[in-house]
């Protein structure tokens, strides 16, 4: 996994952020938003950069489809559960 840029680890923490608190993701709007950008493509294109260095998975053409990948992979099963408890997030069968 290649390393964000700082302007790609502002977007990245936003929509851990934001999953986080919300429960999905955000839409690439909110994500403008979010992070004081000027322009939608701007967003798509750090979108983009996060997906090529493998922190990120989409599904194209569907609103709120972003998966954050390895966040917890240096977390043990307790750990994980504790962690996904604290947030208050549901995991799924």
């Amino acid at each position: 996994m290649i390393a964000p840029t700082p302007a790609q680890q502002r977007l990245l923490t936003f929509i851990t952020d934001y999953i986080a608190e919300k429960g999905t993701a955000p839409t690439v709007r909110e994500m403008k938003e979010g992070i004081g950008s000027k322009s939608l493509g701007s967003v798509h294109q750090m979108l983009c950069g996060l997906e090529h260095r493998g922190h990120i998975r989409r599904l194209p053409r569907t609103d709120r489809a972003i998966e954050i990948v390895g966040r917890a992979s240096h977390l043990s099963d307790t750990e994980l559960l504790d962690e996904v408890a604290k947030r208050g997030l549901r995991m799924a069968a």
